[in-house]
């Protein structure tokens, strides 16, 4: 079963859900990267207008990369070709934009996992593209163009989590190793649940990495196109794949898939609410506008 929440929502790039409130992230490309600029936006998960609760429409070459909910506010990663401290994650909170990792430098400052061991806060980040939260309040933080994932302690410190900063041998499967030591090829998408799995994924590329609690980086599920990775309130780790119809696919521990909705089309996020509602950010034709749909998926 699914309706329309909202219809023609244009340049809608990421979705999350938070304290009953649907946050949605625009993204208006300009015709120079120096003119891309996002907006962060809430409305009702029952409907309504969206409300702007960040940014503005501006030439700052800020796009927004991702969103996430996390326990304390909604998490947000935000990439620029114009100024590094503008590549961060932050968190928003009662309307309070409170920086998690990302900081000021030069293009010399960038990868290699610079920052390690230091303050996240003050550590320049290269294409952050994705936050995800650990067991016992760590943040998980996907450096897409350091093909690392970075991890940033309560104390907020910042250490390399997964990923050994090249891209040599990262466009095909690992074979289980140690995460730091594995070839991460740009990787975007971050889901951790509760049994302290963290899943690793990069749109487009055929696999699912997982790493477990002993560091242990290995191959979870392959035949894959992802778009997005979520973990449902269930603890099921699930995936749309827009390149097979528009589907969303629930994974079992052992990595076997199984499709719970089809026909979506092009689907650029989606969003579990508590109750298991799940939000589909529909990604439009150009110039025709975008869509939210809420999807309701019964368990089999």
């Amino acid at each position: 079963m699914s309706s329309v929440l909202l219809d023609a929502v244009p340049s809608a790039e990421s979705i999350a859900v938070y304290d009953g409130q649907l946050v949605i992230a625009f993204v208006m490309t300009g015709a120079r990267p120096a003119q891309t600029s996002s907006q962060v936006a809430t409305v009702p998960v029952s409907g309504g207008v969206p409300a702007v609760i960040d940014g503005t429409y501006r030439d700052g070459g800020v796009a927004v990369t991702s969103l996430a909910t996390g326990p304390d506010g909604v998490y947000v990663t935000t990439a620029s070709n114009s100024r590094i401290s503008d590549n961060e994650a932050y968190r928003l909170a009662g309307g309070v934009h409170t920086t998690i990792a990302g900081g000021t430098g030069s293009p010399a400052t960038l990868s290699r996992g610079n920052g390690d061991g230091g303050p996240a806060s003050a550590t320049p980040l290269q294409g952050p593209s994705g936050v995800a939260f650990g067991l016992v309040g760590e943040i998980f933080i996907a450096e897409y163009g350091d093909g690392r994932v970075r991890s940033v302690d309560r104390n907020g410190i910042i250490t390399t989590f997964a990923g050994s900063g090249t891209c040599v041998g990262g466009l095909s499967p690992p074979t289980p190793a140690p995460a730091i030591q594995v070839a991460l090829c740009g990787p975007q998408l971050l889901a951790a649940d509760a049994a302290g799995l963290l899943y690793i994924a990069r749109k487009g590329s055929g696999w699912i990495d997982v790493v477990d609690a002993n560091g242990i980086l290995r191959v979870f599920a392959t035949d894959v196109d992802v778009d997005a990775l979520h973990i449902a309130p269930s603890g099921d780790l699930f995936a749309s794949e827009s390149s097979r119809g528009g589907q969303l696919v629930r994974y079992d521990a052992a990595g076997r898939a199984t499709v719970v909705a089809s026909g979506l089309g092009a689907v650029a996020d989606f969003a579990f609410a508590p109750d298991g509602t799940i939000y589909v950010l529909h990604w439009p034709p150009p110039m025709l506008g975008g869509r939210i749909d809420r999807i309701t998926v019964l368990s089999p």
